[in-house]
């Protein structure tokens, strides 16, 4: 499989996960809207989707790494049966020497120039599958800082309540004690 080929399978694996993370993100601001249950049992899942993700897109970058270090080596392999041939060339015909090396030279160019450019074109999508679980993690991270400040609200009212209670129970004392011993 060539670079291109290649090249463009990563590029369609990018936007199945890209529609991955959309998916969660949707999952997430739909668990926004829920009742409490149903927002712990989409968080469960958002986790899991997220866990999954994070799996495939490692697996992707690895192997999306030595597919690319095997497309190196044949490269480099090329380069070596170009250089090898340049030089046959070279002890094989004195007066083609000078344009046998020329073409060589500018051959070697060429092809560490697109080795160069795909090397570039990878670790680009290597960085925008960072930066999507970045932002999931992050999105993960709001998700569970909203969690927590339902829970501290849900904690206030309780103890709200406590100090209602509190307040009502020292009244009835305090007019239970009149009752018995006058005021004083």
């Amino acid at each position: 499989m060539g670079i291109k080929e290649k090249l463009a399978e990563t590029q369609g694996k990018i936007n199945e996960m890209k529609a991955k993370v959309n998916e969660t993100a949707e999952m997430a601001k739909t668990a926004g809207q829920m009742k409490k249950e149903e927002i712990q049992a989409d968080m469960a899942a958002l986790d899991a989707a997220i866990d999954a993700l994070d799996k495939a897109v490692d697996e992707q970058i690895e192997s999306d790494i030595a597919e690319i270090d095997a497309v190196m080596d044949a490269v480099d392999a090329a380069i070596d049966d170009d250089i090898a041939t340049a030089k046959g060339e070279i002890n094989a015909a004195k007066e083609n020497a000078r344009l046998a090396k020329e073409r060589g030279d500018s051959k070697l160019n060429a092809i560490l120039l697109r080795a160069q450019m795909n090397v570039n074109a990878a670790k680009a999508k290597v960085k925008e599958k960072k930066a999507a679980l970045e932002k999931a993690d992050q999105e993960q991270r709001i998700l569970d800082l909203l969690d927590y400040a339902d829970k501290c609200q849900q904690l206030a009212v309780a103890m709200s309540m406590e100090a209602d209670w509190a307040f009502l129970a020292a009244a009835a004392e305090a007019t239970d004690y009149t009752e018995k011993y006058g005021e004083q």
